[in-house]
């Protein structure tokens, strides 16, 4: 067998290991994974929030784009628990600045 890390489990040990340049792999990862959270926001039309790589792991939260659109399957199955409501002004702002967010 051998030992699996996801992606924030690889950012945070590369982060305590002190890896040279771990930030600016997260940058370019992060980067990436905002525009694939955006084609699937799109996709299902809905809006995505900010990529980014915290204390939880590395993800981005999505919202609905209108009032009480229902939450898409693919997006409630991979969050049972995660509340579905639209994106909060603070988040707004830091996706327009191109800023991480822990939302």
């Amino acid at each position: 067998m051998s030992k699996i890390l996801y992606l924030n489990e690889i950012s945070a040990a590369a982060r305590e290991a002190g890896v040279p340049g771990v930030d600016d792999l997260m940058s370019s990862i992060e980067e990436q994974g905002q525009r694939l959270a955006e084609a699937l926001a799109e996709h299902l039309g809905i809006e995505a929030g900010v990529f980014h790589d915290d204390i939880d792991g590395v993800g981005c939260s999505f919202y609905p784009s209108i009032p009480d659109q229902p939450c898409p399957q693919v997006i409630d199955e991979a969050d049972e628990e995660g509340d579905w409501e639209t994106m909060p002004p603070r988040v707004r702002e830091m996706k327009k600045e191109g800023a991480g967010c822990l939302l």
